[in-house]
């Protein structure tokens, strides 16, 4: 691929793989390292190539931060992630958001007592994140049945959806969630 690109004239550089006899010494020169505990971040999602997996890693300096609508969208906004496996999270960050607007507080005026414990749960939930691991491919069998399956639901203060697929084998079932989406619900003006 390395040779193809650069006949092209596109030198690839700082690319990654799972599999390690990709590096050979023709192309280590612009590659990553690989070894156990390597990581690659791209916009905020380590990915563990060894064990093919993403985590959210997230530094732990927003524990300190006074809460301030500011600081609260400084924290949540850290949080990139495009398949929304995290809408259950990011959605109660959404709605705190929200209820900051509402009160019609300035961008540094500390928030009510009743929002900060909301937002101390989310702090305290995020520093739980580094613990999910996800896989980054989703396996199924080609002798498997698959089936897809979505789930909605709603509230006065938010809406969302996910979908898993399902596959069933002679060594069993398996679920995997494929992706989500979730909403705030609008405010009524």
């Amino acid at each position: 691929v390395i040779k193809i690109l650069n006949s092209a004239g596109f030198t690839l550089t700082k690319w990654f793989s799972n599999h390690s006899n990709f590096f050979d010494s023709d192309c280590t020169e612009n590659s990553l390292s690989f070894n156990d505990k390597s990581s690659t971040k791209t916009l905020g999602i380590h990915r563990f190539p060894k064990e093919d997996l993403f985590r959210f890693v997230l530094d732990d300096n927003f524990n300190d931060l006074r809460a301030t609508k500011r600081n609260i969208l400084s924290v949540s906004a850290r949080l990139f992630d495009p398949r929304e496996l995290l809408a259950p999270l990011v959605t109660k960050a959404k709605i705190l958001l929200q209820e900051l607007w509402i009160q019609k507080l300035d961008w540094d005026e500390s928030i009510p007592l009743r929002l900060d414990t909301s937002w101390q749960n989310f702090k305290a939930n995020l520093m739980q994140l580094s613990t999910i691991s996800i896989p980054r491919y989703v396996n199924v069998e080609s002798s498997a049945i698959c089936q897809i399956h979505d789930f909605s639901d709603a509230s006065i203060r938010a809406y969302g959806c996910c979908i898993y697929i399902r596959s069933q084998t002679a060594s069993g079932i398996k679920c995997m969630l494929l992706t989500a989406k979730s909403r705030v619900a609008p405010l009524k003006t």
